[in-house]
């Protein structure tokens, strides 16, 4: 996973440089361009890194209420914990 956040800090670099280039421009649509292309240079590494960091590491499974999967109750309907409840349809 490092290496991918190594490749988006050099990417940065070349982003500052082209940055900087931008400013040497002689016309507001040539720095627009310019300026768009740093951006992309920064940010396109960037998620590719974080999308891979996402993909590979470990799933955990959440509940809107916070509770552990273990102590989460199931409403499936019908008798659960000796409760005797109408089933939910």
């Amino acid at each position: 996973m490092k290496f991918f956040y190594v490749i988006s800090l050099l990417c940065a670099g070349v982003s500052i440089f082209n940055l900087l280039g931008a400013t040497l421009q002689d016309s507001a649509p040539k720095q627009a361009a310019a300026a768009a292309i740093a951006i992309g240079w920064a940010v396109v590494p960037y998620v590719i890194a974080r999308s891979i960091e996402k993909l590979g590491g470990p799933r955990e499974v959440r509940i809107a209420g916070g509770y552990p999967p273990e102590k989460a109750r199931r409403d499936v309907g019908g008798e659960q914990d000796g409760d005797r409840r109408e089933p939910r349809l």
